[in-house]
């Protein structure tokens, strides 16, 4: 169970999740359509007289009555509220949120009323105690919650009520947030200020309403977990930290926090990295900058990349056309070579052929592949902690990681021991933390995420996990529990899986059909039409039989032809061939129910005209005939198709293209290859892309960083750093002078030069010069176009119908009406640029199509003819 809800005090809008580590163990029951309350040991807390149960997190528990209203039960069971309120939600401990009808106040979890319910929002603020796991992780995790107050919110104005329920600050502010301190060390979150927001300007108060910074700021940002706010004036920024004093006066165009102790200003184009506590002493001065979470940070100058280490050093020459974050570590690219800069401060290569993206350095392992070889588990130094001896590998999860050897897997601890040998196929193998469906020597069973056996393998079928399953062993059906105890006797034809709203089951046993209960009491049924959930005749002496979620064949006799055992429609191809699914795996049946597909793989396939079809098996592709044999071995890790002509294939990193009959028609050595579109095939070799034809011969040169697929013989393509559209015969359509392009199915083009941002339409006809920081196109076909700060609307004939003067700019979803302001005042234009309004609306807003005006604090419906 896992609840997301936005917390106030985290005051950066950060969603936090509850997790269930948390949840008190009670559980809601039912009995006769109403609901009850039990504890762990199954003891009436709450006897079943309620029509629903709401459980929270904490405890505290919400229930309603027959009058459909809730009222606040304790762990005890115990009511200590009246039966009053329309709504309840409980986010986080010690307060709960109450509606009634539109309005929201706030209760005590012992009922006590600490804000009346008049309020349209109220978001509770206070100081978030996290568990010593959850700090460590940065997860925002709270085990308690100390309420200090909350800021509600009335017709659009905000206010602050303290915990004692006194109005702090009334609600008459535009803008009202929290502000605090990430205080992880000590395993918490807590309120240091509210910034509030008055006539425009921004400023900081402390809980009992005293001026801190003053009114006087365009914006001002919450605090960060690194402990530095942002601070705005005139469009420069600033910092201020979590004793509410301002560090760095607003002066720069751009301020970037690298870690505690180093921040980066941006003046003009340049970047110049300060140490948070002495401003006079400028460490570095470069024109790229981007902090990693790790503390390190990429830097640059000119073209090339450093890092900037966390304790403040450049630690290596501005050489590399890369560097990304490698746990604690960096990873750098040059020339094609690729170096991990390890916890040593030594430049080591990386030579695995695996590219991996190690952002999160609590992640203490990462899967591998040597070059041309095996899977292992490195460390973020790059030395295999775990030998690379397996054919796959997924990551490990709680110390327990899944690997495969030879189509087959096992599971591993954190030193390579194992858990379980590698002798179970998994026809399901998801990321998610979940029981997985396996099998080994033919019989299925369920194993958990840690590698324990909680079913053993001994079915022949089994259904889902839960409370009962069905199975199937020694050719007969019957019920097992979570426990792998026998419920029902292995003594039927066909039993359905166990669900939990159902009181009654059916089966067949020989000529017999019947329902049984949850007593395992037996009652027959008098027809097919009755017992089962679907008949449908597929010809003249034979139907498809659906029960539950299962499916098989009978004559219209009511003999099985196939029996019901498997998981998805029985649909007959002209050729009588059936792709169906069994015990999680696909594989095919003819119409007498015989296999000529083994059921071993693990997506759908479908049979193409020639009668081939692309497989999967343990996570690899290849080729099969409607017979089941091999065309194309089952070794290629990626296939990507599209006719069945042709097969696009990976091995390791490489892609090449195979015919049908698995022969190559590109070698495997492309570092990326897709499909043939009109006999041309987009590759990328190296680190540059081109086209090559059917057979191998370079069309386009490998000579682009990007190259987009040819739509009407034109294909944008950058070369350099420039880009540029050329055609199928590599002629330059529009030069390579251009800082990035981007269409709309060639009808419309985006471009941008020199900085500013300029519009093509079909033929390369510009209609807007290169004079703007952004366009947009909405979809009636008006361009927005952006200069400093204002805005302003071109029409597709490259009209300026709207002056590029104005402070907001949108268009409705019609593309019929543009709300613009100017100097905070509102006002609407139509289509063309004319006034539909005055401006005197401080903000507009559209309701179901409709304008509406804020005019003195009240919305007020705009007559827009």
């Amino acid at each position: 169970m896992r609840i997301p809800f936005i917390l106030i005090i985290v005051f950066v809008c950060l969603s936090i999740t509850i997790s269930a580590q948390y949840q008190r163990p009670f559980k809601v029951y039912k009995e006769n359509n109403l609901f009850g309350l039990k504890d762990a040991t199954e003891i009436v807390i709450v006897p079943p007289q309620y029509l629903d149960i709401k459980t929270s997190p904490f405890g505290v528990f919400a229930m309603r009555s027959e009058n459909k209203k809730w009222a606040i039960f304790n762990s005890d069971g115990q009511q200590i509220s009246a039966f009053i309120y329309d709504r309840m939600e409980q986010h986080f401990p010690n307060v709960i949120e109450v509606r009634q009808g539109s309005k929201i106040g706030l209760v005590a979890e012992d009922g006590q009323l600490l804000i009346p319910v008049e309020y349209e929002k109220i978001s509770p603020v206070g100081k978030v105690i996290l568990s010593k796991q959850a700090a460590e992780n940065g997860l925002m995790e709270p085990i308690n919650f100390e309420y200090r107050g909350a800021i509600v919110t009335k017709y659009d104005r905000r206010g602050f009520i303290n915990k004692k329920g006194e109005i702090v600050l009334p609600v008459e502010h535009e803008r009202l947030r929290a502000t605090a301190n990430f205080n992880l060390a000590n395993e918490y979150i807590d309120i240091v200020g509210l910034i509030i927001s008055k006539d425009g300007k921004f400023g900081i108060v402390d809980e009992a309403g005293q001026m801190v910074l003053p009114i006087k700021y365009d914006y001002i940002n919450a605090l960060k977990p690194l402990g530095f706010g942002e601070l705005r004036i005139n469009n420069k920024k600033g910092l201020y930290n979590k004793k509410l004093d301002v560090v760095v006066e607003p002066i720069f165009d751009e301020i970037v926090l690298l870690n505690e102790q180093y921040f980066a200003g941006k003046a003009v184009d340049s970047w110049t990295i300060y140490s948070t506590e002495n401003l006079e002493v400028i460490v570095s001065q470069v024109n790229g900058i981007y902090p990693f979470g790790n503390g390190f940070t990429r830097i640059k100058k000119g073209n090339k990349w450093s890092a900037f280490s966390p304790e403040g050093k450049v630690i290596l020459p501005f050489d590399y056309s890369g560097v990304d974050p490698f746990g604690r570590n960096i990873l750098l690219e040059k020339e094609g070579q690729r170096f991990i800069y390890n916890s040593n401060h030594e430049l080591v290569p990386y030579d695995f052929s695996t590219v991996i993206s190690w952002r999160n350095e609590k992640i203490k392992l990462q899967a591998a592949q040597k070059v041309g070889g095996k899977y292992g588990f490195i460390n973020d130094d790059g030395q295999f902690v775990i030998a690379p001896i397996y054919d796959e590998v997924r990551g490990f999860f709680n110390g327990v990681a899944i690997v495969q050897k030879d189509n087959f897997y096992g599971f591993i601890d954190t030193e390579g021991a194992f858990i379980q040998p590698i002798e179970y196929e998994i026809p399901y193998l998801k990321e998610e933390p979940e029981l997985l469906l396996v099998r080994r020597d033919g019989l299925y069973g369920y194993m958990n995420y840690a590698g324990k056996l909680i079913i053993d393998c001994r079915y022949e079928s089994i259904g889902s996990f839960g409370k009962y399953m069905h199975a199937k062993r020694n050719g007969k059906w019957g019920w097992i529990n979570e426990q792998d105890e026998t419920v029902i006797a292995f003594e039927y034809d066909f039993i359905e899986n166990y669900e939990a709203d159902k009181n009654e089951f059916r089966y067949k046993k020989e000529n017999e059909f019947g329902w049984i209960n949850l007593k395992f009491q037996s009652k027959t049924a008098n027809s097919l039409i009755e017992w089962a959930d679907e008949l449908e005749s597929i010809d003249s002496t034979a139907k498809n039989i659906r029960v539950g979620s299962h499916y098989g064949l009978i004559y219209n006799a009511g003999d099985f032809i196939i029996p019901i055992e498997f998981e998805t429609p029985i649909v007959f191809d002209t050729l009588k061939r059936a792709v169906v699914k069994k015990n999680g795996f696909w594989g095919a049946i003819n119409f007498n129910g015989n296999t000529i597909v083994p059921f071993e793989f693990e997506e759908q396939f479908q049979f193409g005209d020639n009668g081939f079809a692309c497989v999967k098996k343990n996570n690899s592709y290849g080729v099969i005939d409607d017979n089941g044999q091999i065309i194309v071995p089952i070794i290629h890790e990626e296939f990507i198709y599209t006719d069945y002509q042709y097969w696009v294939l990976r091995d390791g990193n490489k892609y090449g293209i195979a015919d049908n009959r698995g022969q190559l028609m590109i070698p495997i050595e492309y570092d990326r290859i897709y499909p043939f579109i009109d006999s041309l095939a987009l590759a990328k070799k190296g680190r540059k892309w081109g086209y090559v034809n059917q057979e191998n011969e370079i069309v386009i040169p490998f000579e682009y960083q990007t190259l987009n697929s040819f739509i009407n013989n034109r294909a944008i393509a950058q070369k350099g750093e420039f880009w540029g559209i050329i055609n199928q015969e590599n002629e330059v359509l529009l030069p390579f002078e251009y800082e990035f392009l981007s269409d709309d199915m060639m009808k419309y083009l985006f471009a941008r030069k020199n900085g500013y941002w300029g519009f093509f339409i079909e033929d390369f006809q510009q209609i807007i010069p290169f004079q703007y920081n952004e366009i947009l196109l909405f979809d009636g076909g008006l361009l927005r176009v952006r200069s400093n700060d204002k805005y302003g609307i071109y029409n597709l004939r490259g009209q300026l119908i709207v002056d590029v003067a104005y402070d907001e700019l949108s268009i409705n979803s019609n593309g019929d009406y543009i709300y613009t302001c100017i100097d905070g005042r509102c006002g609407i234009l139509d289509e063309n640029g004319k006034k539909k309004t005055r401006f005197k609306f401080e903000s507009i807003r559209w309701n179901d199509g409709n304008a509406e005006g804020l005019r003195n604090g009240k919305w007020q419906q705009i007559d827009l003819n």
